[in-house]
């Protein structure tokens, strides 16, 4: 018999996930982090603040920063656009550097991305500040 939960409508097999379902909640071990609360709070906004601006309410912006089950869809579409970014950059693990560095790297016309990449590669074949220096340290029969 196959393991089957309703989740909001919708009729999830859970045979094979890598989820572990329970209810009232489920919980992902592998799951990715909500970034909606790191992307209100750089623009300086309160949970109120963004409820406004998108014309929800405060409950409809806390349910869907802490992944309630019953957050909608539509709202993080809301807060995506409003933000600029995608619903993949919501639900991600990326660092703030790497947010940073894929904003910039959209911003590079297509033409030029072929001489960002050569100028990544580049940099990667430098060494580290300073790695020269504890080269040196490490061997001291090197004379």
């Amino acid at each position: 018999m196959r393991n089957k939960i309703h989740i909001m409508y919708q009729s999830v097999n859970t045979d094979n996930s890598q989820c572990e379902f329970s209810f009232p909640a489920y919980s992902c071990k592998n799951r990715v982090m909500n970034n909606l609360a790191r992307y209100r709070e750089l623009k300086g906004l309160s949970q109120r603040d963004l409820a406004e601006v998108l014309k929800v309410s405060q409950p409809t912006i806390q349910r869907a920063e802490s992944e309630a089950p019953s957050a909608k869809l539509e709202t993080y579409k809301l807060c995506a656009n409003y933000f600029g970014i995608t619903l993949s950059d919501i639900f991600s693990d990326r660092t703030e550097v790497e947010d940073r560095f894929l904003q910039m790297l959209r911003e590079v016309p297509d033409q030029k991305l072929d001489q960002v990449m050569g100028l990544i590669e580049l940099a990667k074949s430098i060494p580290p500040e300073g790695a020269e220096e504890a080269n040196q340290t490490d061997d001291p029969q090197e004379t």
